[in-house]
């Protein structure tokens, strides 16, 4: 069965490592990640979240490309990242001035209807944000994104997107081994 699988979470849950290492699992599975190089340089120096969100959706429209014909050859796909992404990250941004997280969801996916792919499955790598801090900071490259309060916003937003959308929940926290079992495991590979 061909399939569209898509990892989500905050920064340092892992998203990155585990979707290299499913995708080592499924040879037959093409690996992709949101931001892609094409404008991804440009979303990474902007700093106003309404542009993040147009940045974000031309690089989904043109990546959703790909992805329409890998999946027409009868490939799947494994995604690093997808508009949840955006949906959390932008969506935590711009809450107040959309009226709420709901409203900026609602904003957000109306940008990217046009092109818009439902992903067949959603792993959301969950861990606290303490946790994921330390991670990014052993990492040394720290973005815009990675702020400790706005984190705890982003991550309350994947848990409204998980409830309401049914992702399928991987602890994080675990050792990078296990989280690639159980996310192996929790898509049947």
């Amino acid at each position: 069965m061909v399939r569209y699988i898509v990892l989500e979470g905050i920064d340092g849950s892992g998203k990155t490592e585990v979707a290299k290492r499913l995708s080592a699992l499924t040879p037959d599975y093409m690996l992709t990640r949101e931001p892609t190089e094409r404008l991804g340089p440009v979303i990474m120096v902007n700093d106003s979240p309404w542009a993040d969100v147009l940045l974000f959706a031309a690089d989904r429209a043109l990546l959703m490309e790909d992805v329409n014909r890998w999946l027409g050859e009868g490939r799947g796909v494994i995604s690093d990242r997808s508009i949840y992404s955006s949906m959390a990250y932008q969506g935590a941004a711009l809450k107040d001035d959309l009226g709420g997280l709901h409203g900026a969801f609602k904003w957000i996916e109306e940008v990217n209807r046009p092109f818009l792919l439902q992903p067949d499955t959603v792993l959301l790598l969950d861990l606290p944000v303490d946790i994921a801090m330390s991670r990014v900071s052993d990492r040394g490259d720290a973005t815009r994104f990675e702020r400790m309060s706005y984190l705890e916003d982003v991550r309350s937003a994947y848990a409204i997107l998980a409830e309401e959308n049914g992702f399928k929940i991987i602890d994080a926290t675990r050792s990078l081994d296990e989280v690639v079992r159980l996310s192996a495991e929790a898509l049947g590979l």
